[in-house]
């Protein structure tokens, strides 16, 4: 049997249902409320016939709403210089959303098509959310998990990550669908009460109070907070240049200074004299920055480190650009057709740095640099044979605008450092700047849009985290066991069946 195209009502409820899951996002963090829209989404996968145009629209339009409202910051670039590209924001936010919601419409789809409706859905919408994190450079915001940020439920992540939390979410969802279909309400409620509160447990119990050591290196965050607008203009520039230089030159001196993404108002080829204020502020302090350098005529986005020696050395270039933001895709193709305007349109155009690194400082030992965006992505965190002591990320949160988008951001940030078991320190131009300890507790932060700094001492790191050593195979497992509950499911269906003939 071929489902049909939905009715308006049928899809006017699912657009509404995707957006009140999206409540569980920053800066709602309602989870409860997620999941119950999960749960009714489910529900109404099961009950729906066949497979085909209406298992896709489902599944579609529920993400069209969910991701419409976890991504409206898209819209805040646009509005920067709204005389000129306003106009595209509604089709930015229209085609991005749209675009990611195919994810969850062929996941729908698969989920049908492989016929017990319940997890067979929570595991294709599992391979939806972790392909969605990898395909086209991927681009993994929002994922399911994160709802559980401000729960203990979060600590989770440290055995799966935060993709392997999103199946078990929906693995969750789905043996509730399954009771309650089969049992009744009452019963669903009490396994959904019993799962959450074991995991809730396990997670409270998993949480230790750290404090950092009294001799541990004290670390300088600086928020400079300037507006996007203004950050490269000729006649504001350099008084956010020198409000850092004020902040950094506070006594008592830190042992590291740390400035946000492209904290130098020019590329640091024209920036000599601007080092040389940079030197005399920092004194004895080392200081890691971040510029726009060249090489030969390519820009690139990177980290400096100028240490006691006062050298100003590249230590990181970002490898994980923003398509769009950063660099066109298939611009090569495209300007065969013509297009290639989009990119000195928006200014695109950086170099890609040879991938996720570590690089050694004295006084944070191991680093794990991570530009901006790259802190969204799980597996940007992980260097083959090598553990950092340290995740440090900058970041221009100002194109992020005031909202949701820089709470969103500093969210992911917060599930690195529990996947990983390091300390993150975060330095953000307009906010939110901040310490995470490594179960992703925000220590101490500059709020957002706020000019200022801040001094930490570091905790130490934990154990390795399973997650930390195994990547997203644990992922994989999670998937196919999803896939043998599927089968399972199917095959005690099709012996009832037999049976009753």
């Amino acid at each position: 049997m071929v489902a049909l195209s939905l009715k308006a009502k049928t899809r006017a409820l699912l657009f509404t249902l995707g957006i009140v899951a999206s409540l569980g996002q920053a800066p709602f963090s309602l989870w409860p409320v997620s999941i119950g829209a999960l749960i009714i989404f489910f529900f109404l996968q099961f009950k729906a016939a066949g497979v085909g145009i209406g298992s896709f629209q489902r599944g579609w339009v529920f993400g069209f709403g969910y991701f419409v409202a976890t991504i409206n910051w898209i819209l805040e670039p646009f509005l920067i210089d709204a005389a000129s590209h306003a106009w595209m924001a509604p089709f930015a936010l229209a085609l991005m959303a749209g675009g990611l919601a195919v994810f969850w419409g062929v996941g729908a789809t698969l989920g049908q098509f492989l016929g017990d409706k319940t997890y067979s859905l929570a595991f294709s919408l599992g391979i939806a959310e972790l392909a969605r994190g990898y395909i086209l450079t991927g681009f993994p915001w929002a994922l399911v998990g994160y709802v559980w940020m401000e729960t203990p439920v979060v600590q989770l992540a440290s055995l799966v990550g935060v993709y392997g939390l999103t199946i078990l979410t929906f693995f969750l969802v789905a043996i509730l669908v399954e009771i309650y279909v089969k049992r009744g309400v009452l019963l669903a409620t009490a396994m959904c009460c019993a799962l959450i509160a074991a995991s809730w447990i396990w997670g409270t119990y998993r949480i230790t109070n750290l404090q950092a050591l009294e001799n541990a290196k004290v670390v300088r965050l600086v928020q400079p907070n300037a507006p996007q607008e203004e950050k490269w203009h000729p006649e504001h520039s350099l008084k956010f240049f020198a409000r850092m230089l004020e902040y950094s030159a506070a006594e008592p001196k830190p042992d590291i200074i740390i400035w946000p993404e492209t904290a130098l108002p020019i590329p640091v080829e024209y920036a000599s004299e601007l080092l040389d204020h940079i030197r005399i502020a920092t004194k004895n302090s080392a200081i890691l920055f971040g510029a726009l350098r060249f090489d030969g005529e390519q820009y690139f986005n990177s980290i400096f480190y100028l240490g006691q020696n006062k050298i100003a050395v590249p230590v990181y270039d970002k490898h994980h650009l923003v398509p769009f933001g950063e660099y066109l895709p298939f611009e090569s193709y495209l300007r065969r057709i013509g297009v290639g305007f989009v990119s000195q349109l928006f200014g695109l155009g950086f170099g890609v740095g040879p991938g996720p690194s570590i690089f050694m400082t004295e006084e944070l030992g191991a680093v794990l640099p991570l530009i901006c965006y790259e802190a969204v992505f799980p597996q940007d965190t992980r260097v083959s044979g090598a553990r950092a002591d340290v995740l440090v990320q900058i970041t221009n949160d100002a194109w992020f605008g005031t909202n949701s988008g820089p709470q969103q951001h500093l969210k992911k940030a917060q599930m690195r450092s529990i996947e990983q078991g390091l300390t993150l320190i975060r330095v953000a131009n307009t906010g939110i700047s901040g310490a995470v300890d490594p179960y992703g507790r925000l220590i101490d932060s500059i709020a957002l849009n706020q000019a200022g700094y801040l001094d930490i001492r570091m905790p130490p790191a934990v154990q390795t985290p399973v997650y930390a050593r195994i990547g997203d195979w644990a992922s994989i497992f999670l998937l196919c066991f999803l896939l043998a509950m599927s089968f399972w499911k199917r095959a005690a269906t099709l012996r009832v069946d037999l049976k009753t003939k």
